[in-house]
């Protein structure tokens, strides 16, 4: 299933490639996670051709749907840009670590498409947040997230967005000593 990696070597390192394995139908979704912990795990080649081989998987489909109709071309689209994110945090993490200009300006960079994503599709916008979450953490983001719950709220997915306030409060309290501070977001 996985182009140019040894399924068995993964599924030792990690228990999780094999569950991914057996419940993710789509290809480039598992290419797509499979990618996302690589990064984590510091195997940024393996997670380089993780990415190679899902962009594989959507770029002969791009061209057609896109010439039919840019509606039909759009999904593919996204996909396409959230593996380039991924490249681009690989390449931050390999050689600008701890550069806080190139983390800034990649952000800057960043924050421009998501003022084109909008504030139609919650789903699309946190997927983009938890891509950004590999290098970003929730406290630099926290005005992306309250605008997500505030999303979510509007869109009356209540469920998603106190997931979203737990989540923030949680990363944002000390030892449980300010726990709640986020209910009147809510």
């Amino acid at each position: 299933m996985f182009d140019y990696i040894s399924y068995d070597k993964l599924i030792q390192s990690n228990p999780l490639f094999d569950f991914m394995n057996n419940s993710i139908e789509s290809k480039f979704d598992l290419n797509l996670y499979s990618s996302i912990i690589n990064i984590n795990e510091a195997n940024y080649e393996t997670a380089l051709k993780f990415i190679f081989s899902a962009n594989k998987l959507i770029l002969s489909n791009i061209k057609s749907l896109l010439t039919e109709s840019y509606t039909r071309g759009y999904e593919l689209l996204i996909k396409n840009q959230q593996l380039c994110l991924l490249e681009q945090i690989i390449e931050y993490k390999q050689y600008h670590l701890n550069d806080e200009i190139y983390l800034n300006e990649m952000t800057k960079y960043w924050d421009r498409g998501f003022d084109m994503i909008g504030q139609e599709d919650p789903g699309l916008y946190e997927k983009f947040l938890s891509i950004r979450a590999l290098v970003l953490p929730i406290e630099k983001e926290f005005e992306k997230y309250m605008i997500l719950s505030k999303i979510y709220r509007k869109k009356g997915m209540f469920n998603q967005c106190e997931q979203i306030l737990n989540r923030i409060n949680k990363k944002l309290c000390d030892n449980n000593e300010n726990e709640g501070d986020l209910k009147y977001f809510w």
